[in-house]
């Protein structure tokens, strides 16, 4: 946020994040990999 002074964050609705360590077939994305531990209370939607 501090990078970004500009930005209004009261206006800001979503967050996407993504991070992908493309390693064979299983593709190890970590931010969906994070949303599957219970204590992380995270709302996603799949982008298709």
């Amino acid at each position: 946020m501090e990078r970004n002074p500009r930005v209004d964050w009261e206006t800001l609705d979503d967050v996407i994040l993504g991070c992908a360590n493309q390693a064979g077939e299983d593709n190890r994305n970590v931010a969906r990999m994070a949303s599957y531990f219970p204590d992380y209370h995270i709302q996603f939607r799949e982008l298709l």
